[in-house]
């Protein structure tokens, strides 16, 4: 691609990037740049929507081919590496859907053996730099990557949750539909009222629907779904009500 050429993708990035919501509370603009024909988006937004939207408005320009993501989500906490590495080894601790696993904390390439069952079912390896968590092992289900996913997400500090652990048996193992697993993920935030929350799901799409109390709710309802992996999609009709009095 011509340097002409590129400027006028990034000129059409720029604008679509405009569109998104809540794209300009983010603070600092965005980097963008091309390398070897793929767009290399970098900086840090507000939250996990806004960064799976910008990531879908860039991908949108008809110039874009391959993209480079280094954006990363202002956490809601700040934690340094070692702190958020902890604490996701207590979360894994304590779940109980991973007390077979083998667990391994990685530290600037180090890793450590936390937990060696005689007969593991399935191994999670984690990493954290610079706030971002990199998953890798092999597990025996779409939901457990999908619930490793999302509990590093739930770590204050992240910045990033980069799922990159193998299903070994498959997907087609999987128990529940897509929804299932969403609905699942709301119930298990004890930092939300979900019950009467909705989920309906098409092709990676999600819609909530439903009524909470707040729109601190409601956005972290929309904030776990896009935690889930294999949502593509969220569509927010959830509805605020107040509490009479």
């Amino acid at each position: 691609m011509e340097l002409q050429d590129d400027e006028m993708a990034l000129a059409g990035v720029r604008e679509a990037l405009q569109r998104v919501p809540r794209m300009n509370g983010a603070g600092a603009p965005l980097t963008l740049s091309f390398a070897d024909g793929a767009l290399i988006i970098k900086g840090e937004v507000p939250d996990v929507a806004v960064k799976r939207r910008a990531l879908d408005a860039a991908a949108s320009v008809d110039e874009v081919g391959e993209i480079v993501d280094r954006l990363t989500v202002a956490p809601a906490e700040i934690m340094g590496d070692r702190q958020i590495r902890d604490q996701f080894r207590d979360v894994l601790y304590r779940e109980t859907a991973f007390t077979d696993f083998m667990l391994i904390a990685v530290d600037r390439g180090s890793p450590t053996v936390l937990r060696r069952p005689v007969k593991a079912a399935g191994r999670i390896e984690y990493d954290v730099d610079r706030g971002i968590v990199t998953l890798n092992g092999a597990v025996p289900s779409v939901e457990h990557k999908r619930l490793a996913g999302v509990l590093a997400w739930w770590v204050p500090g992240r910045r990033d949750v980069i799922n990159a652990m193998r299903v070994e048996a498959g997907e087609g193992q999987a128990a529940g539909t897509l929804a299932d697993w969403v609905k699942d993920i709301l119930d298990r935030d004890n930092g939300l009222d979900s019950a009467a929350i909705e989920v309906v799901a098409e092709n990676g799409s999600v819609r909530l629907f439903g009524r909470v109390a707040s729109q601190s709710a409601r956005d972290r309802a929309e904030f776990d779904t896009w935690y889930v992996d294999g949502v593509d999609q969220v569509i927010n009709d959830i509805e605020i009500y107040t509490k009479p009095r």
